[in-house]
C-alpha cells in the first residue's frame, strides 16, 4: 500500500563524507528502502537511482548544494522534495 503525500515528503539530516566520497540521508520513515530514492551530482540536471544509504562514490570537486537525494516518483506520487548536500565535496 502507498501513502499518498501532499506534497511529497523529503528525507532529512544530509551527511557529507568527503573523506569517504558518500552522502548520507534519513528516509523517510514510510520509504525507508534507498532504492526508492535517487540522487544527482550536478544540482539536479541528472538523477541515478540510489544503490546504498549513505550513497557512495561521490568524486569530484562539488560545491555544497550540488549533491541532491529525493523520493524517486511513482504511479502514487511524483518525485520527492530535494534534500542538498549542506558541505562541498573537494575530490
Amino acid at each position: 500500500m502507498h501513502i499518498i503525500f501532499d506534497p511529497v515528503p523529503s528525507p532529512t539530516n544530509p551527511v557529507v563524507d568527503d573523506a569517504g566520497n558518500t552522502f548520507a540521508f534519513t528516509a523517510v520513515p514510510e520509504y525507508a528502502a534507498f532504492g526508492l530514492y535517487e540522487y544527482s551530482i550536478n544540482i539536479g540536471v541528472d538523477w541515478s537511482d540510489c544503490t546504498a544509504n549513505p550513497q557512495t562514490g561521490i568524486t569530484g570537486a562539488h560545491d555544497a548544494g550540488d549533491v541532491q537525494v529525493r523520493l524517486k516518483a511513482t504511479t502514487k506520487y511524483n518525485s520527492g522534495t530535494v534534500l542538498k548536500s549542506t558541505e562541498a565535496f573537494t575530490a
